[in-house]
């Protein structure tokens, strides 16, 4: 949710705290994986559930909107440090969203004269050596280390 409101809104980790109403080290902590209060975890979900529902389809939009002024000299940004979600959400309406991103279908003609990549990873000329061990995942491989004498 935290990196997702930062990407919709392009803002700075600052400017992020000082909606959420802590500082700049906490919400660098909870991108580490420190805990995170419920409260503060209920006011990033509220503001999450506010910015995708009026995403203009950019950051830049967003930001340009939500730095717009709300009425009585307050900002919309303003208004969501005050939690004012429903609020905001109400008056700047649905935005356009982004498109959701979906698979393109591999067309037969195409992608048959590509290589896959795995079939890339012997260069021609290169010969692979069947008799190669490799360690399984959780087992560790003893390697011999000779000294130059």
């Amino acid at each position: 949710m935290l990196a997702e409101t930062k990407r919709l809104t392009g803002w700075s980790w600052e400017t992020l705290a000082t909606t959420l109403g802590c500082t700049r080290q906490a919400v660098h902590g909870w991108t580490l994986g420190r805990e995170i209060n419920q409260d503060n975890l209920a006011r990033l979900g509220r503001l999450h559930a506010a910015v995708k529902f009026v995403d203009r389809g950019s950051a830049e939009a967003n930001r340009i909107l939500l730095a717009l002024d709300a009425g009585d000299g307050l900002t919309w940004i303003e208004l969501l440090k005050q939690g004012e979600f429903t609020f905001v959400c109400e008056r700047l309406g649905r935005g356009t969203a982004r498109p959701s991103s979906t698979w393109a279908p591999l067309v037969p003609g195409k992608s048959a004269d590509r290589q896959h990549w795995f079939d890339r990873l012997a260069v021609d000329g290169e010969s692979i050596d069947p008799d190669a061990q490799f360690a399984l995942r959780g087992e560790k491989k003893r390697v011999a280390i000779r000294r130059r004498e």
